[in-house]
């Protein structure tokens, strides 16, 4: 991982007062460098100033409910980005506002900041800027804040997306308006999931039967129209032991004596129906043996097709081949919670994860952060799992108040939901593309709002990444 160094130019309110800060040692706040041109601004004074440009979490400004700060940009300049971090987490709403022409203009509301929070706001043209405190727990201590414009990129930004074969999929697909189509728009590769298995022969099982899986295939291929969204499947692998229970050990063994009449029939699975990949998920890897296992299975079945794999960001112990013989790594950045309970929020589901994933070996190219259309209770219960779709949140709204659910045991609760917004997906899709990774995963495409909706969280990542560095 790249260490985070640069060069800040920082403006004083009494005149232009350079100063140069190299080399920052950010230690476990490190972070990927940001592709991104970041400019400069002045303060109330020289101290305050220091404060928001030393990168330290340690030094702060700190703002009671309802205050704000005003950054000086000098003149009009256009930017779409500002990366705030936070000493502590005392937040639960704040705003960014811009000023120009002769009045304030709001143009983005977000909850949390915490460690490092990477703001889309679209681009803007504006001479001065201002963060408030909206909703404090406590006085926001604000540590940094970068206004930054991001550049282009010039290689391929890969959006991948998990979608069932089911019920859903066959209402949808037989839609005539963009409410499904237009999710291929943005889309560069779909994963069929839940459909495709290996037997203990190694042979490969369609769920409900050859002629529905070739019908659902024509009526995707149908969907996706002139886009060039490549076909995936992911291919399951989950062996038992003799007592029926699914086995880490057993799924191994299984891979290490079967794996010519694996790769023999995937090749002749995807050159069938015309799939580009593979992609495998093995949740989790637990001992070597395991994961060399693993190693075995990537790099025999690339010899024959593509092959991607879903990782969790966390204990990732690939062998360097392995990761060589990958197309790409969708990263199941969900399912993570903060102190707060909140689910897949910007900071534990974004910085942090693609931070860690770097730090496994995989190269940024082939890292795809995954954005969830689906949310989790704060009590974090395995029996409540709310989509996207079925809320109207807004722009900015990520959570869903008094979420009721029904436990495996037959009781009703209610608890806060927590949900990725419009705005946070922007944010995570935006950071993806600044942090120089291969793009966004989407899990899953039933879970979010139709294409045709205002803030489809499909809809999110698309206008990042179409107008990113413009």
């Amino acid at each position: 991982m790249k260490t985070c160094k640069k060069i800040l130019t920082v403006l004083c309110a009494a005149g232009l007062l350079s100063s140069s800060l190299t080399g920052c040692a950010l230690k476990k706040y490190d972070t990927p460098s940001l592709n991104s041109q970041e400019l400069t601004y002045s303060a109330e004074s020289e101290e305050q100033l220091k404060k928001l440009t030393d990168n330290k979490l340690s030094t702060y400004e700190t703002l009671p409910e309802g205050k704000s700060i005003e950054l000086n940009l000098g003149e009009e300049k256009s930017f779409d980005q500002v990366v705030l971090r936070e000493k502590g987490d005392n937040l639960n709403k704040f705003s960014i506002s811009v000023y120009t022409g002769d009045k304030w203009e709001k143009v983005y509301e977000g909850d949390r900041i915490l460690e490092y929070h990477l703001c889309y706001i679209g681009k803007v043209t504006a001479s001065k800027i201002k963060i408030t405190a909206e909703d404090c727990i406590e006085p926001l201590k604000l540590s940094e804040v970068q206004v930054q414009m991001s550049t282009s990129r010039e290689d391929d930004i890969k959006v991948s997306q998990y979608i069932c074969f089911d019920d859903h999929f066959d209402e949808m697909a037989a839609r005539t308006d963009d409410s499904f189509s237009g999710y291929y728009n943005v889309v560069t590769d779909a994963v069929i999931i839940g459909t495709i298995s290996l037997d203990k022969g190694g042979n490969v099982i369609i769920s409900e039967g050859e002629e529905k899986f070739a019908d659902r295939m024509e009526a995707f291929r149908k969907a996706i129209g002139e886009n060039d969204t490549r076909i995936w499947v992911t291919v399951g692998f989950d062996m038992n032991d003799a007592e029926g229970n699914r086995s880490y050990d057993a799924t191994a063994e299984f891979v290490n004596e079967n794996i010519d009449a694996v790769t023999a029939n995937i090749k002749a699975f995807t050159e069938k129906y015309g799939i580009f990949g593979v992609d495998y998920d093995w949740e989790y890897p637990e001992k070597s043996s395991h994961w060399k296992a693993y190693d075995k299975i990537i790099i025999e079945t690339a010899k024959v097709t593509k092959v991607s794999v879903a990782l969790s960001p966390w204990g990732i112990k690939l062998s360097d081949e392995a990761i060589e013989a990958l197309e790409h790594v969708n990263v199941m950045a969900y399912d993570l919670f903060d102190e707060r309970g909140d689910h897949s929020n910007i900071f534990v589901a974004g910085w942090d994860a693609v931070r860690k994933v770097m730090k496994s070996g995989i190269p940024a190219e082939k890292i795809l952060l995954g954005v969830p259309t689906y949310g989790r209770t704060t009590d974090k219960s395995g029996d409540a799992w709310p989509s996207y779709r079925d809320f109207d949140l807004g722009k900015w709204g990520n959570l869903i108040e008094d979420y009721p659910y029904t436990t495996a045991d037959g009781e009703r609760k209610t608890c806060d939901a927590y949900v990725n917004s419009y705005g946070q997906v922007r944010d995570k899709t935006a950071l993806a593309l600044s942090s120089g990774i291969g793009g966004i995963m989407i899990f899953r495409e039933g879970c979010d709002s139709d294409y045709t909706e205002q803030y489809c969280l499909h809809r999110a990542v698309q206008e990042v990444i179409e107008n990113s560095g413009k």
